[in-house]
């Protein structure tokens, strides 16, 4: 569990800008997104906090973006219209 806690971290870190857009491209990191929500969701039911956070009150400004990223990208012709980061 440590280990993922803190891949998790680093990706909310390293992959994931400060805009919110992950840095691979949205539809190649759709798998870490579907993982991220199920793990977060557990860790707050467990209590499991890192340094005494959990990562999902540490990094919201990163996550609320995010979100927005991936909304606009599920849109019909998402990705050609914002191909910037793509994969």
């Amino acid at each position: 569990l440590n280990v993922a806690m803190s891949r998790v971290e680093d990706f909310f870190i390293d992959g994931i800008s400060d805009q919110g857009m992950t840095r691979e491209g949205l539809w190649y990191c759709g798998f870490v997104a579907k993982i991220l929500g199920i793990l977060l969701r557990i860790c707050r039911q467990k209590n499991i906090k890192v340094n005494g956070e959990f990562l999902d009150d540490k990094y919201s400004y990163k996550l609320d973006r995010l979100v927005e990223w991936y909304l606009y990208e599920s849109f019909p012709r998402g990705k050609y219209l914002n191909n910037w980061n793509d994969s």
